[in-house]
């Protein structure tokens, strides 16, 4: 059995209370994170999430409130460093014996699943949308259902039975892409903004070819512009990937120079405000993103 570490570490045969014994109450970072524990915990479990929707969570600082939420809250969802780097500066702030910090990138085998993003068009730092990998929101989920299962030991069952029909869902949508993405005419997609799919290429047997680094704020050379229209017109490459909360600028100038088509694809850290009630929002929005690798690369 894997042994997960959360901070605080639990007491031998100790378990930090709940605020409620019947609901826990969870605070995560992005909206991977709040379906996975949702999807655990069902009834069981309360929680929010800490950045709102459209905010660049890599440059984002909590206000006073975040912290007194934070204080109140029995686990803390959150990647690690590369994608929250304020997490120590939280961590300095609040005072909460009993709190949970479970970061989820502690479920990566370093020397294989850590994907770092070198050659000319890409930054050499890590990449921190591991959530794109459906085989490590696996470990997730597992990591999830034992730190839940601590806090909350008499629904530990009722928390793994609803983790393993949440992993068979994660393992259907797997076997969906690597199926729909095994015979395309393209290898090669083109993102007009930061690389965020590195995972899912990586996955699937994919090329990510983007303008700028893993955050959002990166900015492409003038050579890298050049090099990836070069690169466009030579594979005929005729669509440009965007995030659908970011600006396009750059991928309307790359569009202009190819004649490509500017589609949307979402790496699933926000949601678009019509699905917020929805259940299932990040399946549902991996579902459509395979759709539209489809069509780019030519999939049969």
């Amino acid at each position: 059995k894997t042994t997960w570490t959360t901070f605080p570490p639990s007491p031998p045969g100790n378990y930090f209370p709940c605020h409620s014994a019947k609901k826990l109450k969870i605070v995560a970072t992005i909206l991977p994170l709040q379906e996975f524990a949702q999807a655990v915990c069902q009834e069981k479990g309360e929680i929010d999430l800490l950045i709102p929707p459209g905010v660049d969570i890599h440059s984002w600082s909590p206000r006073p409130s975040h912290l007194q939420d934070l204080a109140q809250a029995d686990c803390f969802l959150f990647v690690g460093k590369d994608l929250e780097p304020w997490i120590s500066e939280i961590r300095n702030s609040v005072t909460a014996p009993s709190l949970r910090w479970v970061e989820v990138a502690q479920v990566l085998n370093v020397q294989k699943d850590r994907i770092s993003l070198p050659g000319a068009y890409h930054s050499h730092h890590h990449d921190p949308h591991l959530w794109l990998d459906f085989e490590i929101d696996v470990k997730i989920i597992d990591l999830l259902v034992d730190v839940f299962s601590e806090v909350l030991p008499e629904e530990a069952a009722y928390f793994r039975q609803n983790g393993q029909r949440y992993q068979d869902e994660l393992e259907k949508l797997d076997k969906l892409y690597a199926a729909s993405l095994a015979n395309c005419r393209q290898r090669i997609f083109v993102v007009g903004g930061h690389a965020a799919f590195g995972y899912l290429a990586h996955r699937y047997g994919l090329q990510q070819i983007a303008l700028s680094g893993v955050t959002p704020n990166a900015h492409p050379s003038t050579r890298t512009f050049v090099e990836i229209i070069k690169l466009m017109k030579n594979n005929n490459i005729k669509t440009v990937f965007v995030d659908p909360f970011s600006p396009i600028r750059l991928a309307k100038a790359l569009a202009a120079e190819t004649g490509a088509t500017i589609v949307t694809l979402n790496p699933g850290v926000l949601f678009p405000p019509e699905k917020k009630d929805q259940p299932g929002i990040f399946l549902s929005i991996m579902r459509e993103n395979l759709e539209k690798l489809k069509n780019a690369l030519g999939c049969q």
